[in-house]
């Protein structure tokens, strides 16, 4: 039978057409209500109707009310006219509610309209809210941007590490998303900073708020459990946040600890604190699969967080977390390298166990001694331990490997705010940060008979790494009525970094001391659709290593952004960077650095250099049906390091060297079409990249590499208003390395899953997934359940979950390089029926 529409203008009584006027059309059917608002002429659509009778009502603020019936047998129009009407509500006006409305700097989107109440936790209600991207690790994305923060009512938690919140938080409590663009993390900045950052607010119902309210879950099944547990308060003075996790399913509990650790919350963290080298390793691996698949844990996490309200002037935010896991591996690893002379194949088979307990406490405390001012000091220490044990065999000879490790970080910042004026704002910074990771590694027997070693028992080392910044900062930001930007900054950093070795090929000892004193401006004018940015840093850097006393060097930047309608924006940069090496990159004694692999830094300092074009391309905007997003970066490394490798089957010495002309490009494009008429959106994504450097192994000369990688994929969603909806898609991958040979493969994954509503209580969900890997010629089936039945209006929910119901109990992938290929299985997880119960309060 054909389907028929209604369409229509809605009119006042002098035939003024009323815009955004509410619309529900309800079927004389069981079947669920549509919602709409007239456009900016009055006029409405309803269309893909079943043939029948339809009860239309019309609203709008000011208008009485109006309901008519409709018998749809194809296309219907109707002119529909309000009546003006003057309604007292004792200072309360009740507006109709539109699903996402879009203001100037922030995008409120209303969850009840894109949920359908049987999302667990937060991450699984955001993948359903439009322009957002959840990345498998749980990163949430807005076009290619990384989100800042997710907040509850205004105040955040976690800084970055905001996953600890969507991963734990239930999904029920919150019924809208706030999506705020050109986000300043100060409030004192607003307006007057060039930002373009991008943060969450999460807001609650109404009945929750100022109340205690979370949710208990337990499951069991086969031996392996997950319990799991939020208690929540969201009052006006004080907010608490207690959540505890502890599964052995392969469930992360946390997301990467180094997120959290990074967030400074005052300005971005300087990449002297996000990048600690590593030493020795125990290296687990793991494949292009869901983590939960191959990750055999006992994880337990309990994390305390509080934000007081003191006074008007004062606010105290507080955080404790303790985090334990204990994670079990195998895998078995095939490697052929073949390069130039040499040619061997080597088997390795790792079997053990990671054993880690770390404990993390931040303090903030904000003090705004006036309005227009604010003192804030954050503070965060965090303390590790790690414990690594391997039993391997190595060409089939058994080896054990352990390795003792801790870490201990703090870091601790004061920053003061004065905004002089409406587009004036004063910055004062100083921080400190410390780091330190002692560890043990230990590997026997012995077997480098041929390496210069004192001992052949065993291979030990005993490695320690200490790293230590202060710093200082004033900042003059000014935004003139025309919105051109100057910004003016000045500093001094003393970074200390000290690396102690000591194994049986000797002893070994390096630190680096240097002192920068740097003066900065940028400025950006704006002329009519175009926006200019120049930018320049001019740096006095003394390092006791260096040949010269104080080197000076200028970092320039410069940019040009086009605006040619609402709907379109190109932007285009040109940077050119210096850094200098870090004490790893300087370290002249071999670090063992990992079974059967050694590694020492250049006998001589110098800096690196870089230069980086940018070229952006983006159409659409927020409520409209289609975006795209596109950009290409090239970067030229003019003085960069590389390796000269010593291979042999039984270890590999590397040893950094100073090269010239290494160069890499990236493009990225994707585009989001929701298509009205087909009640689904429409997403595909394509990036590549291909990067040339040059290397020297087992003696060469300087030896061309050419690493080439793609990615395309697409995905297609069903927004339907009936019981079932389906979300399937595909990925193909291309891999190819060059140097005295060719070697290249491509691998596909796609998935199809399947949401079905049998009742309002009643829901299952199944997830499919096939893996096929080219050069393996092996494909891999993947199929997960979840049956869900609701009790007391949602306050008791059953589950049933069934994972790897097809009971996959090995998966291999394949991987090249320059010096050869790897072919490694991995053992995962075994088919699991688990119940859950949860219960909300």
């Amino acid at each position: 039978m054909g389907q028929g529409s209604i369409s229509g203008i809605i009119k006042d009584s002098v035939s003024v057409p009323l815009p955004y006027a509410g619309l529900i059309l309800t079927p004389a059917a069981p079947q669920p209500a549509r919602y709409g608002y007239s456009d900016q002429a009055g006029r409405f659509l309803f269309h893909d109707l079943a043939p029948g009778t339809y009860s239309l009502e019309v609203s709008c603020l000011g208008y009485a009310s109006r309901q008519m019936e409709v018998e749809v047998m194809g296309r219907q129009e109707v002119i529909l006219v309000l009546k003006r009407k003057s309604v007292a509500l004792n200072e309360v006006i009740i507006l109709p509610q539109r699903p996402i409305s879009v203001s100037k700097d922030t995008v409120a989107i209303l969850t009840d309209y894109f949920t359908n109440g049987t999302e667990q936790n937060v991450e699984d209600l955001l993948k359903k809210i439009p322009g957002l991207r959840i990345e498998e690790d749980g990163t949430i994305m807005v076009g290619q941007q990384e989100v800042e923060k997710v907040m509850v009512e205004g105040d955040d938690f976690f800084e970055k590490g905001y996953k600890l919140l969507t991963k734990n938080m239930a999904a029920y409590p919150v019924n809208k998303v706030e999506i705020y663009r050109n986000y300043s993390r100060n409030k004192h900045l607003k307006g007057i900073e060039n930002s373009n950052k991008v943060a969450l607010n999460l807001s609650l119902r109404d009945e929750i708020k100022r109340m205690w309210f979370g949710n208990g879950e337990a499951g069991y099944g086969g031996g392996r459990y997950q319990l799991k547990g939020n208690l929540m308060n969201f009052g006006k003075k004080s907010k608490y946040y207690l959540l505890t996790h502890h599964n052995t399913i392969g469930q992360e509990v946390m997301g990467d600890p180094e997120e959290l650790a990074n967030s400074s919350g005052v300005e971005d963290t300087d990449e002297e604190k996000q990048l600690i080298p590593p030493l020795s390793s125990v290296n687990i691996g793991s494949p292009d699969l869901k983590k939960q698949r191959v990750t055999f844990n006992h994880a337990r996490l309990l994390s305390l967080n509080g934000i007081f309200k003191v006074s008007d002037k004062v606010k105290l935010k507080a955080l404790g977390l303790i985090h334990a896991d204990r994670n079990t591996f195998y895998r078995s690893s095939l490697y052929t390298v073949h390069s130039g002379t040499v040619s061997f194949t080597n088997s390795e088979v790792f079997e053990g166990n990671v054993t880690q307990l770390t404990g993390f406490g931040s303090v903030e405390l904000t003090y705004d001694p006036t309005p227009v001012s604010t003192l804030r000091y954050t503070g965060k220490v965090n303390r590790g331990k790690a414990h690594n044990s391997t039993e391997l065999k190595f060409n089939g000879v058994p080896l054990h490997e352990k390795l003792h490790e801790t870490m201990f970080r703090q870091d601790h910042i004061v920053q003061f705010t004065q905004k002089i004026s409406k587009h004036r704002a004063l910055l004062y910074t100083g921080n400190y940060f410390q780091v330190k990771t002692p560890q043990e590694y230990s590997l026997y027997p012995f077997r480098y008979s041929d390496l210069p070693f004192q001992s052949e028992d065993s291979v030990k080392q005993m490695a320690r790494y200490n790293r230590e910044i202060w710093a200082g900062e004033v900042r003059l930001m000014q935004n003139s009525e025309s919105e051109d930007l100057l910004e003016v900054w000045g500093g001094a950093k003393r970074l200390k970094e000290n690396l102690d070795s000591r194994h049986g090929m000797g002893d070994g000892q390096n630190s680096i001391l240097s002192f920068d004193v740097y003066l900065s401006g940028k400025y950006l004018k704006k002329v009519k659709q175009l926006q200019f940015l120049a930018q320049g840093e001019l740096h006095g850097l003394y390092n006791r290593l260096s040949d010269k006393a104080i080197r000076l060097y200028m970092v320039p930047k410069v940019g040009v952004t086009y605006l040619p309608g609402k709907q379109h924006k190109i932007q285009s940069s040109y940077t050119y960077g210096i850094s200098q090496p870090g004490v790893m990159d300087l370290h002249r004694q071999y670090i063992h650095t990992g079974f059967r692999t050694f590694s020492r830094g250049v006998p001589e300092f110098d800096l690196l250099n870089t230069s980086s074009a940018l070229l952006n391309y983006s159409m659409g905007n927020w409520g409209g049906r289609f975006f795209l997003n596109t950009f290409l970066v090239y970067t030229r490394n003019h003085r960069s390091l590389s390796t000269a490798t010593r291979l042999s089957p039984h270890y590999s010495l590397t040893e950094k060297i100073w090269i010239r002309g290494r160069e890499s490009i990236s493009a990225y494009a994707s585009a989001d079409r929701f298509f009205s008429g087909l009640k689904s959106n429409f997403k595909i994504a394509m990036s590549g990249g291909s990067a040339d450097f040059q290397n020297r192994v087992n003696g060469s000369d300087l030896r061309s590499v050419n690493m080439l990688n793609g990615k395309i994929g697409w995905e297609n969603r069903s927004a339907f208003l009936f019981f079932l909806n389906y979300h399937i898609g595909s990925r193909w991958s291309h891999h190819r390395v060059r140097s005295e040979a060719a070697t290249a493969f491509t691998d596909r994954m796609s998935f199809a899953d399947l949401d079905c509503k049998v009742s309002k209580r009643f829901h299952v969900k199944i997830q499919s997934e096939r893996y096929y890997f080219s050069r393996l010629n092996k494909a891999y089936f993947f199929l997960d359940l979840e049956a869900r039945y609701a009790l007391r209006k949602d306050k008791l929910v059953f589950r049933i979950a069934g994972n790897n119901l097809l009971n996959t109990k090995n998966f291999q992938n394949y991987a090249v390089s320059d010096i050869g290929t790897s072919n490694t299985e991995y053992r995962l997880q075994p088919r699991l029926l688990m119940l859950k119960v949860e219960c909300r309060f």
